[in-house]
């Protein structure tokens, strides 16, 4: 494969996960696990940001070829959130074809399984195993139905400018901290602090100010998590696929259509959605 060709790859690999980050129940993580570039990705955040002490001095350890993939990466992300935000608010995706997208993520996360199964040799069952996974399961699925029924409650509690744009920063911290985490979504994390549409609409219309705190935000919480996650799947490989799974598999709740049209065409669209997402994951664990 070219170097071109390559850049290509990774840069829409980035904008599947930039699309999926801003879609309420559904992490860019999760997208990251199935089309097999979560492991460098956490890397590559790692080492972006890291630092290691050495004779007093703080150097800075660069790996140029983590950079230039965190670079390609990011760069399909944020190009993957404002086209598909601008397409949400425009087509009123959240709403109209909310059914059908649902169902399509739904096959892409039970089509990989299998290839999260078998990213570590240790997979065998046991029970602290289960265990890890049965409480990253329920702790998805309590996220879930905390939802407040005003979304928008968060922001309308600041009327300063100073303290809504440390909200917007802290609204960035806790998403990218979830964005981080295959399961847990940024944008349901947003929901519940009730500043999800105010980030959407500045995504889409470029409000650079409230962009520009957002992304602030972000890259504290990216490096933090980032240095988490790495730890535990270096340390304990297995036990945090577990988790990840459990992750996964507690985020279907969320995508579950709560007021699914019980006509035969609706069913049948959602039927294909769901195969068109697991027949994508499918082929991707055989190549």
């Amino acid at each position: 494969m070219s170097k071109f060709k390559k850049i290509c790859k990774i840069i829409f690999k980035g904008m599947a996960m930039g699309a999926a980050d801003t879609i309420p129940g559904v992490s860019g993580s999760t997208i990251a696990v199935i089309v097999g570039i979560y492991d460098q990705f956490i890397e590559s955040i790692k080492y972006f940001f890291g630092f290691k002490i050495r004779k007093r001095y703080l150097i800075l350890v660069v790996k140029k070829a983590q950079i230039l993939f965190l670079i390609q990466l990011v760069t399909g992300i944020f190009l993957g959130g404002f086209i598909f935000s601008r397409l949400m608010i425009k087509l009123n995706l959240l709403t109209t074809y909310y059914n059908y997208s649902s169902f399509f993520f739904i096959g892409l996360i039970l089509g990989s399984l299998p290839i999260i199964i078998k990213a570590h040799h240790n997979m065998k069952l046991t029970f602290n195993k289960g265990l890890v996974f049965f409480l990253a399961f329920s702790f998805v699925i309590i996220l879930s139905v905390l939802t407040p029924a005003n979304t928008n409650i968060g922001i309308q509690m600041f009327h300063n400018p100073l303290y809504f744009y440390f909200f917007i920063f802290i609204s960035g911290i806790i998403a990218s901290s979830a964005m981080l985490v295959p399961g847990i979504s940024g944008s349901f994390m947003l929901l519940l602090l009730g500043s999800y549409y105010t980030i959407i609409n500045a995504v889409s219309s470029l409000n650079l100010p409230i962009i520009f705190t957002m992304a602030s935000g972000t890259i504290v919480g990216a490096f933090t998590v980032a240095n988490i996650m790495g730890y535990f799947l270096k340390k304990h490989p297995a036990f945090t696929y577990y988790a990840i799974i459990g992750l996964m598999l507690g985020s279907l709740y969320k995508l579950w259509p709560t007021n699914l049209d019980p006509k035969t065409s609706t069913l049948i669209i959602c039927f294909f959605s769901f195969a068109i997402g697991f027949l994508i994951t499918r082929l991707l664990d055989k190549k």
